[in-house]
């Protein structure tokens, strides 16, 4: 046998990552106890919630009125909606203020409205567009008819008009605005009407019952009675003005009785205190608007009468 065979070579020891460095003596402190998953609390973050839009509290001067970005953006859709409802602030006033247009004392012409139905007027005698104020967020902005307003009108109904200009083209952002607008306008276009279509005898119903439950709130408005009663309920003997007062319409109707009060969905029977309050908002937006609409820049005043309570107080 050879030298070779009688004594093998040793093995290479493979080094570990640990040896090409160096062991320190550090006293590590002592690492406190962490619980477990299941120890620890749940941390929830705070929801953020939204109170409802009043429509008492929106302003429909464009003059005034704050640009919908700053509200909250879970607010937004319902301050479109409310502002689609009521549509472009258009004032007809018997005479315009004036200023002065390059050389010429120069006034804003009603029949504008007639002719560019998204125009409005504001107070501050500048002319703002509708749509576009609506739907600013989606497009490219058009400050001078959403946030400065207009007010050159020399350059109306002229070959340069900045109305036709701020108009544009098929596909311009007031073009696009436009039908955001009109598609937002038209409910029944709406994707949920066409996924979830009503059968037309149960729209029928429905607005033969908020028909008449409208009718009795303008009346308890008008003669300044009191919506609600002390009992309301089926087996009360007085339930109330509203409710009396339906009941009653049905008495004279067949067709009323038939879709109100017990014979109505208890989902839809428009006559809780919520949908009175609602409804009796919109007289009231109704009135004002045109107490404004009729008063314009003229000055008023107002008389304030006190009545007297058990206490003899004012």
């Amino acid at each position: 046998m050879t030298d070779q065979s009688q004594n093998p070579k040793p093995r290479k020891v493979q080094k570990k990552l640990n040896s090409y460095f160096q062991k320190n003596d550090v006293h590590m402190p002592d690492i406190p106890n962490i619980p477990s998953l299941d120890e620890q609390e749940t941390f929830v973050s705070p929801r953020v919630e939204c109170q409802p839009v009043d429509a008492n509290y929106i302003e429909c001067d464009p003059g005034k009125r704050l640009a919908i970005a700053s509200y909250h953006i879970n607010e937004q859709d319902d301050i479109r909606k409310i502002y689609v409802l009521y549509g472009p602030y258009q004032p007809k006033l018997e005479e315009y203020p004036s200023h002065l247009c390059g050389d010429q004392d120069r006034r804003f012409n009603g029949k504008w409205f007639e002719k560019y139905l998204w125009l409005e007027y504001s107070k501050n005698d500048k002319a703002y567009c509708f749509p576009c104020f609506i739907f600013e967020n989606n497009l490219p902005r058009q400050t001078l008819f959403t946030s400065f307003g207009f007010d050159n009108w020399r350059r109306v109904d002229e070959a340069q008009c900045l109305f036709k200009n701020h108009i544009g083209k098929t596909g311009s952002a007031h073009y696009k605005s436009m039908q955001y607008w009109l598609s937002l306008k038209h409910v029944c276009g709406h994707i949920e009407k066409a996924i979830n279509p009503q059968p037309q005898k149960l729209i029928q119903q429905n607005r033969l019952r908020l028909k008449a439950t409208v009718e009795v709130v303008r009346l308890m408005a008008k003669q300044s009675l009191a919506f609600r009663g002390d009992d309301e309920s089926v087996e009360s003997s007085n339930r109330g003005n509203i409710v009396e007062t339906v009941d009653s319409y049905g008495r004279m109707n067949e067709e009323v009785a038939k879709v109100t009060l017990e014979k109505a969905p208890a989902n839809a029977s428009y006559t809780s205190p919520k949908i009175q309050k609602q409804i009796l908002s919109i007289f009231a937006n109704k009135v004002r608007k045109k107490i404004r609409d009729e008063v314009g820049d003229s000055k008023f005043c107002i008389l304030v009468d006190e009545a007297l309570d058990e206490g003899k107080k004012e």
